[in-house]
């Protein structure tokens, strides 16, 4: 197997960041971690509130380092909400933290970035009653107006009408859901959808039974029938609830699994969920979960949206904090933020969903000058480990990122408890995932260099093959072999593309002369993300 370029996608990799804001006593960071070996040269560019906009932010990071940026003091910067884009040289992980005091309730929240924008999104947490704000956070990064509604899924028997508005292209916009009808003292789940590719967060303000905070999260882009959930703790003065959005138009029955220490378990917990509603689910009054370490797979017989919320007290210091669930584990987790100085505990949280057995290895990323061992240990099957970054050696005062891999699929979160400049709270995120295309050495491209020479295109005689022929042996032609893959763009020579694989080849005369066959997409692209966006039209 070999990793190749693809044409499309480049050496750098993009990040955007919904939510940010730099007024009163909020101060907000984006974090970017390269894990490489090739230093990466990186480039912020901010979305500020139609009318406004500050130059760019540079700078070069050093393979196997991080760096923080305060983007309250950048030009430009002060006093106004601020979306992020991210673009690098070579592939970074990015977050973005921010610390408040919001309206007496002081905390902080963290969220990584996003990779593509999407015209849907889903937002499974918020709730407007008590002293609790939520918010909506919509960026349009393109150059395309937008119009965005927000539909909004509450408790069984309650409903509220849309909202929707345009955004400007280069903007961002907040949108308080408190404020909005029907959305008076409730759960609510959201569902955003654009007309133009959009980035979507969630941030809620609240005190909850005093413990005073902040948490934000990113959306997801689509439902599925399996979520995992790393992080969870039922102990102390910590409060875990998982939230379960039901977006859909059929009811869904819901299945709760639970991964705890090796050598305790829990009863699955199950209910169902009617269509276009939404539920909370405390952990901790459950059997089997009370006063443990908890990690939870959701199951759905339908597709529906999963997060989970805490709220705590840690020693001494009261918050909470949110994440999304993943609907896949994987064997390589990324992980920019991290500090263990001053009154900041890092923690980063492992599930193994699965029956066997895993060996897993901690890779850190520090600022540059600096590094620490890696760390390694086995998590058995259908358990969960949290790990205090701080006690680790080289690891004392220090911003830190970290790579996790593992020796089979996992899943990985990180959470941190702080007191940042007198604002005690904690913030967690699921870890980031970079998995560069892979395209075989097998797959040969075709562009124009090549397709000026298809002199024709014909069916064999029995019908059962494509037979090209070139009239001049040039470019990636002089490479393919019988076996091969070959596939290219929508030309005037090939109005509908072509993925076709080799069955036999002839050259002479100056000609090549190719006998192909149908070819799958998994035999020309062993890994990759493939992004469409289609216009519906009533039929």
């Amino acid at each position: 197997m070999s990793e190749a370029s693809v044409p499309s996608y480049g050496d750098a990799q993009t990040w955007y960041l919904a939510e940010g804001y730099t007024g009163g006593e909020f101060d907000t960071y984006v974090l970017v971690q390269n894990p490489g070996e090739t230093s990466a040269h990186v480039t912020l560019k901010f979305q500020l509130p139609p009318g406004h906009s500050a130059p760019d932010y540079e700078f070069d990071l050093p393979a196997g380092t991080r760096s923080s940026i305060q983007l309250d003091g950048l030009p430009g910067l002060s006093n106004t909400d601020v979306s992020t884009k991210v673009t690098s040289t070579a592939p970074v992980m990015v977050e973005r933290a921010m610390y408040f005091n919001y309206f007496g309730k002081p905390g902080g929240h963290d969220s990584i970035g996003v990779k593509y924008p999407s015209t849907v999104w889903y937002l499974a947490e918020g709730y407007t009653g008590g002293q609790f704000d939520t918010y909506v956070l919509v960026q349009n990064p393109g150059e395309t107006s937008a119009h965005v509604t927000l539909k909004f899924q509450l408790p069984p028997g309650h409903s509220a009408p849309d909202y929707e508005f345009d955004l400007p292209a280069g903007t961002r916009s907040s949108i308080q859901l408190d404020g909005l009808p029907g959305l008076s003292n409730t759960d609510v789940s959201t569902k955003v959808t654009s007309t133009a590719p959009v980035m979507v967060e969630r941030a809620m303000y609240f005190n909850y039974f005093g413990k005073p905070g902040g948490h934000d999260s990113i959306g997801v882009k689509y439902p599925s029938t399996v979520w995992y959930l790393a992080e969870g703790y039922t102990g102390g003065q910590f409060d875990t609830y998982v939230l379960v959005q039901n977006p859909g138009e059929t009811s869904a029955h819901v299945t709760l699994k639970f991964q705890l220490p090796p050598g305790h378990s829990a009863p699955d917990y199950e209910f169902d969920l009617p269509a276009g509603t939404r539920r909370s689910v405390q952990l901790d009054s459950l059997p089997g979960l009370s006063s443990t370490d908890v990690s939870t797979t959701v199951e759905s017989t339908v597709s529906v949206v999963a997060e989970r919320a805490m709220y705590f007290e840690y020693q001494g210091k009261r918050g909470g904090h949110v994440s999304i669930g993943t609907d896949f584990p994987s064997t390589v987790w990324y992980l920019a933020e991290g500090y263990t100085g001053g009154q900041f505990d890092t923690y980063v949280l492992v599930q193994n969903p699965g029956q066997e057995t895993k060996h897993v290895r901690f890779d850190f990323q520090l600022p540059p000058g600096h590094s620490a061992p890696p760390l390694e240990f086995d998590i058995t099957g259908g358990s969960r480990r949290s790990v205090l970054l701080d006690a680790l050696p080289g690891l004392s005062s220090t911003d830190v990122s970290t790579k996790v891999t593992a020796s089979g699929l996992v899943v990985v979160e990180r959470a941190m408890y702080f007191s940042y400049m007198g604002r005690d709270d904690g913030h967690c995120s699921i870890g980031s995932l970079y998995e560069p295309p892979i395209i075989p050495d097998t797959t040969k491209v075709l562009g124009e260099a090549e397709l000026g020479h298809l002199s024709g295109a014909a069916k064999s005689g029995d019908g059962k093959r494509l037979v090209l022929t070139f009239d001049a042996d040039v470019g990636a032609l002089q490479d393919v072999e019988i076996g091969d893959v070959i596939v290219s763009g929508i030309t005037s020579k090939t109005p509908y593309g072509m993925l076709q694989k080799v069955a036999g080849v002839n050259r002479a005369g100056g000609q090549v002369i190719l006998e192909t066959v149908e070819a799958s997409l998994e035999e020309a692209i062993w890994r990759g993300h493939i992004i469409n966006y289609t216009d519906l039209v009533p039929a």
